[in-house]
């Protein structure tokens, strides 16, 4: 599947993973909604929040809702 870059930072993906850790998912439950392995979930968002400048999934969340990115 080809992940389109949105606003030169942000791909679906990322949009789709946080929007279900906001949903209260795990990262266990994330890897096997989207068929990768756990460590591949942890590394996707470390790598989101490092390019962000945001140290936690709480403010990650909070980031994407305040921005509209996801409700």
């Amino acid at each position: 599947m080809e992940e389109k870059l949105l606003s030169n930072r942000i791909l679906e993906r990322d949009i789709e993973v946080v929007k279900m850790l906001s949903n209260g998912r795990n990262v266990s439950q994330i890897a096997e909604k989207t068929h990768v392995k756990p460590k591949t979930i942890e590394q996707r968002l470390f790598r989101l929040r490092d390019k962000l400048g945001i140290k936690s999934a709480a403010h990650l969340t909070a980031f994407f809702v305040r921005n509209k990115i996801i409700e």
